[in-house]
């Protein structure tokens, strides 16, 4: 079965993480791109180094060969949701990065089990 990607919208319909993707050099677009359509294609079987568990139902996707990074989480009916993009400086996603994804995974299921 084919996966999904999609961007989390918010209550007012932007897309935080879709608006960061668009201001990227066109390169880091590209690749985060052909990672997704490896995770439509291949789900979770898709792993390092294109994507890695950051922890607490967050996955990093990886620009590879950049510093770049997308946050996302896995949900129900094969949907993969693109919650946060930035640019990772160090070996470790920083605090304020993961609770911003986290904050609008916990909003995206609060909506999305209010349908």
């Amino acid at each position: 079965m084919k996966w999904t990607v999609e961007f989390y919208r918010t209550p007012s319909g932007r897309r935080p993480a879709e608006e960061w993707l668009s201001r990227q050099p066109k390169e880091v677009q590209a690749r985060f791109a052909h990672v997704a359509r490896l995770l439509e294609e291949y789900g979770l079987d898709v792993g390092r180094p294109h994507v890695a568990p950051a922890g607490q139902g967050i996955w990093e996707m990886r620009a590879v060969g950049s510093d770049r990074r997308m946050l996302y989480t896995v949900a129900r009916g094969h949907r993969f949701v693109v919650l946060h993009g930035l640019a990772k400086g160090g070996w470790e996603i920083p605090d304020h990065d993961l609770r911003t994804a986290k904050a609008r995974k916990r909003d995206w299921r609060a909506r999305s089990a209010a349908r």
